[in-house]
């Protein structure tokens, strides 16, 4: 089986330790880096290639604009947007994201999302 290498952007670090503990914690799954810094998470996620990005949405810039941005040159990347609204579900796809997860992120729901999110860019890519 995969491993599924997964990188956290989040500006906030309890979050990104949260989330990095999830993935750590799940066979099958690795969380391979991190940032608080929108500004450098295009070029950092072109270099390390993860499997899955989770992003929180108001990340500067705004996670929806970083979430076209990564679409537009990783396609078949996919990217769980995370955040407090669940009106935003429909915006996040329409950026590129694979999901839109609200608040409070429940670890069972976002550890099946990356992998469902995994799974599926498995079969567009192959």
């Amino acid at each position: 089986m995969a491993i599924i290498d997964v990188f956290v952007a989040d500006d906030d670090p309890k979050a990104v330790r949260y989330y990095q503990a999830i993935v750590n914690k799940m066979d099958g799954m690795r969380s391979i880096g991190s940032t608080s810094n929108g500004k450098v998470l295009v070029d950092i996620v072109l270099t390390v290639r993860p499997a899955v990005v989770l992003l929180d949405h108001k990340m500067n810039p705004d996670g929806f604009e970083l979430t076209t941005t990564l679409h537009k040159k990783l396609p078949a990347l996919p990217i769980i947007l995370l955040g407090g609204r669940e009106d935003l579900s429909e915006k996040a796809r329409e950026a590129g994201a694979y999901a839109y997860l609200s608040f409070p992120i429940i670890p069972s729901k976002l550890v099946e999302t990356i992998r469902k999110a995994y799974e599926h860019s498995q079969i567009s890519s192959g």
